[in-house]
């Protein structure tokens, strides 16, 4: 009998000893009782079995967290540490060969360690023996590693680059854009330093399959919210196509010169690898080379004595450049009385004029001229 309902039972004998009651009363009260005490017994023999089963559950969930932490390192590190180290020693493929992984060790168990063998048998902890920067190239290198081994095709890294000095910056660029098993991987990346982008976009072979933005500091803005400033011309040509066709002139002629802007961008960068440095003018100590002294500088390093294939874009900047078309661009973003208001029919010239710039830059495949 269960313990709770053996006291009452109990309790109740001790009743009928002190009561004078007849034998049939009591017969009749003790089935009663017993009756009662055996409902009882059984409701909490029901509540009883219930718990047994909550705890046998509780029991098995614990067991298979625990199976499932004790085994997670081993399922995470798996088939990883070849393709980490092959991704550590591209990013840091212009140091010496003693700095490079040989052996990479990932932690199998909970309180493991990742311990690394360099290329001259040096063998350690490798938060102990790599610098912050190399510990964060090989964090890289790993979470990469895992993403090809998964088969993720799509990729976020939010400030990719914090904390990786400057020479191993290029080779993080390198190693995303150039190597094949990131070829079909879409990637979103950001960082505040304008270099690491440009890096970028160094090693992408089809400028149109890259998509820079930039996001200007709040102290540039008049109000709340985000301004992004665009490094690819389609995007204010769209802009300037639309305003012209609502016959807004003015703001489609400062829509072409923003275009003009980001043309010329992209054919610097384009020339550089060839030519190196371009020599612009600056109004003052301080300032910024305006968009004429750049635009005349691509003229003069576009002619053939530099380069080679240049030949549409040398004759689209030299007519970008003349007064008639040159004040246009002035005038859309200028308010400057003392030139001409410009017709439909001008501003329609020089849209189709920035359009042929931007295609030519965009398509172009400049080459150094030999000498």
């Amino acid at each position: 009998m269960h313990e709770i309902a053996k006291h009452e039972f109990l309790s109740w004998v001790d009743t009928l000893e002190t009561e004078q009651l007849s034998e049939h009363e009591i017969t009749m009260l003790s089935k009663a009782k017993v009756e009662a005490l055996k409902k009882k017994v059984d409701s909490e023999k029901v509540e009883i079995d219930f718990n047994k089963k909550m705890v046998e559950a509780y029991e098995s969930i614990v067991e298979k967290l625990s199976t499932y932490v004790a085994t997670l390192p081993t399922a995470l590190a798996q088939n990883l540490s070849e393709k980490a180290i092959e991704y550590y020693n591209c990013i840091n493929e212009g140091d010496a060969d003693f700095e490079l992984i040989k052996e990479l060790h990932l932690p199998l168990a909970v309180n493991e360690k990742i311990t690394i063998e360099m290329e001259d048998g040096v063998s350690q902890d490798a938060l102990l023996i790599l610098s912050e920067g190399h510990v964060k190239i090989l964090g890289l290198s790993i979470l990469l590693a895992k993403a090809v081994s998964e088969g993720i095709p799509f990729l976020i890294f939010d400030d990719i680059v914090n904390s990786v000095d400057d020479d191993h910056r290029d080779g993080v660029a390198k190693l995303l854009i150039t190597h094949t098993d990131f070829a079909n991987t879409q990637m979103i990346l950001t960082c505040h330093g304008e270099m690491f982008v440009s890096m970028l976009e160094g090693y992408v072979s089809n400028s149109s399959s890259m998509t820079r933005y930039m996001f200007l500091p709040a102290d540039t803005l008049d109000e709340r919210g985000v301004f992004i400033k665009y490094q690819d011309p389609s995007i204010p040509l769209e802009v300037a196509k639309k305003k012209f066709e609502e016959n807004q002139l003015k703001d489609s002629a400062m829509s072409c010169r923003r275009a003009v802007e980001c043309t010329t961008g992209k054919l610097w960068k384009k020339l550089s690898p060839c030519i190196g440095g371009i020599s612009v003018k600056l109004r003052n100590l301080q300032g910024q080379p305006d968009l004429f002294s750049i635009t005349s500088a691509l003229y003069n390093h576009t002619k053939g004595k530099y380069i080679q294939d240049a030949e549409e874009i040398n004759e689209d900047l030299k007519k970008l450049m003349e007064a008639s078309s040159w004040s246009k661009l002035n005038k859309g973003t200028h308010e400057d009385k003392s030139i001409p208001e410009f017709t439909r029919g001008e501003v329609k010239q020089l849209l189709e004029l920035v359009e042929k710039l931007a295609k030519d830059v965009e398509e172009v495949k400049i080459k150094a001229t030999v000498v």
